[in-house]
């Protein structure tokens, strides 16, 4: 019993920080879309996303994103290379007479070369109408020009380069805009020019919109240096049949300024299996304060480590390609974004968060996520403005300890509100921040 419920909430203090970490991020649902557009192909079985990617698959993936497939199928364009394998022989041949490669000497395009993130970055910057040859950027720093276009980031170009990636930065040239603004996305020239059909681009274009309308209200809330929000949380967490129900509700507010200088409080209450204790938080200083059930203790720690670790990041949008898909329902004055996740992403932000953590279960502790359910949704007045959100969850899981496996089975569920922004937020600091002994990070 003593141990199912240390590793319930061992689940719990995972589950509470999912949404406020990043990780290694997998990119199907960016391959589904594209597929859904004629712009990526398959092999009957799969994307072979783990694969890394060879120039000449980087090269047809260009001339798609440029809506010159079709061209470059019907053309009799020559080329010099002699190791242009045969499906790939009109291609090349568009490539090295349109001027988009030249190849890497002058008998090889080097087909069967990998292709990095640096080069394929080149690529779609291309197909958005940017010629590093005239000097709009640098080949050597295509990465930071994708960067500042939207159609990368670190988390894409970190680690080994794959399809998975070169999925992800497709996915995202998509909605790019082109240079000199000839179109609002790279999407809608593709489906201008007659590339891709309108009616399969229409939902995509659709669900982008939304997730703008939602990014632009919680941007807005973000740059607020004083905010008070309210949160609940409820986790059920079952092991090896035994259920542990934990509910948390705090009010957390956050004073920032525009140097960076921030203070923290957060107060409330956690109820384990009937047995209510008192919580709070405070970040003043350089350093964070924590009594959780009677327990002091004083960390150094940065300003996002302390907001992660008090749960006050929770006002955000994932990047666009960790999501599947978002709907907007009005009711009353408040317009609900629901939002689905890639559940792939989610399972490797646990594990990743899991991988960090100071556990004093024993070694060789292993755990499998299996995500079932996920819904997030965030909520905007009439005015635009973010009030909150609620997020819901269920997980299905394996932990294993030494030698025993224990079955686990998670039902997460949070509600935020925002209660007040502004001047009429006031932060009063308890007087004995000096009785909490210095420790390590908590």
């Amino acid at each position: 019993m003593k141990k199912t419920l240390a590793l319930s909430l061992l689940f719990a203090v995972v589950l509470s920080g999912i949404f406020a970490f990043a990780a290694e991020t997998r990119f199907e649902n960016c391959a589904e879309t594209l597929n859904s557009l004629g712009l990526l192909l398959g092999d009957g079985t799969g994307f072979n996303l783990e694969a890394v990617p060879t120039r000449a698959q980087a090269g047809v993936m260009l001339i798609r994103l440029l809506g010159l497939e079709e061209t470059a199928l019907a053309s009799e364009y020559n080329h010099p290379f002699t190791d242009v394998p045969a499906w790939a022989e009109k291609y090349a041949g568009y490539l090295f007479e349109s001027g988009l490669s030249k190849g890497v000497s002058e008998t090889e395009f080097g087909s069967n070369n990998n292709c990095d993130v640096r080069m394929y970055t080149t690529f779609v910057l291309r197909a958005l109408g940017y010629d590093d040859a005239a000097g709009d950027f640098r080949y050597e720093d295509a990465v930071s020009f994708g960067t500042m276009t939207g159609i990368v980031d670190p988390v894409i170009a970190d680690g080994d380069f794959m399809r998975d990636n070169m999925a992800a930065i497709s996915y995202l040239g998509l909605f790019a805009q082109p240079k000199n603004r000839v179109a609002d996305t790279l999407l809608d020239k593709l489906v201008a020019e007659g590339a891709v059909s309108a009616a399969a681009a229409q939902p995509i274009l659709d669900q982008f919109k939304l997730y703008n309308e939602f990014s632009a209200a919680i941007s807005t809330f973000n740059k607020e240096n004083k905010i008070e929000m309210a949160a609940s949380m409820l986790i059920d967490v079952t092991i090896a049949g035994e259920k542990t129900s934990t509910l948390t509700e705090m009010t957390i507010k956050t004073h920032i300024d525009d140097s960076g200088s921030a203070e923290l409080a957060g107060i409330g209450i956690t109820n384990t299996m009937g047995e209510t204790r008192d919580m709070e938080m405070y970040y003043t200083g350089g350093y964070f304060y924590i009594n959780m059930f009677g327990a002091k203790m004083k960390s150094d720690m940065g300003l996002e480590a302390a907001l992660r670790q008090a749960g006050a990041y929770n006002a955000q949008i994932d990047a666009l390609y960790s999501l599947k898909g978002i709907k907007k329902t009005v009711v009353g004055e408040t317009s609900l974004y629901e939002i689905e996740y890639s559940h792939p992403s989610f399972s490797s932000m646990a594990i990743s968060l899991l991988a960090g953590l100071e556990l004093s279960l024993g070694n060789g502790l292993d755990i499998e996520f299996s995500f079932k359910d996920i819904s997030y949704t965030g909520k905007i007045d009439n005015s635009g403005s973010f009030t909150g959100m609620d997020i819901s969850m269920l997980v299905d899981a394996s932990v294993s300890i030494g030698n025993e496996t224990f079955p686990m089975s998670c039902e997460y569920g949070i509600e935020t509100n925002v209660v007040a922004v502004g001047d009429g937020v006031v932060i009063t600091m308890p007087n004995d921040l000096d009785t909490y002994p210095l420790t390590g990070t908590p």
